[in-house]
């Protein structure tokens, strides 16, 4: 239930942006950039550089959990969050 709930709401978000607005959004090559760079780039080399190797070198972290730590934060949030807390802010939901 919860699976087509979801689903649902995807549908039901994505069916009340317009057109125009998506496309505009696609398009947008300096806002995808950025994001793209932000998510794999700005969060990934931190956790990598600084903060991966300061839980380890203090014992708080296996190397092992260091690695997949790093490994998440290179994903990007939640569709779901992530255009819920666009909307919130009065952002660019088509971008999210």
């Amino acid at each position: 239930v919860s699976q087509i709930a979801t689903r649902g709401m995807f549908l039901i978000s994505g069916l009340n942006l317009p057109l125009a607005k998506l496309r505009e959004a696609v398009t947008n090559m300096r806002a995808n950039a950025l994001i793209q760079a932000f998510i794999f780039g700005v969060s990934g080399v931190a956790v990598a550089c600084v903060i991966g190797p300061t839980l380890r070198a203090t014992g708080l972290l296996t190397p092992r959990l260091v690695d997949g730590l790093v490994v998440l934060a290179c994903l990007p949030t939640t569709v779901g969050s992530g255009v819920a807390l666009t909307q919130s802010a009065g952002g660019n939901v088509a971008v999210a």
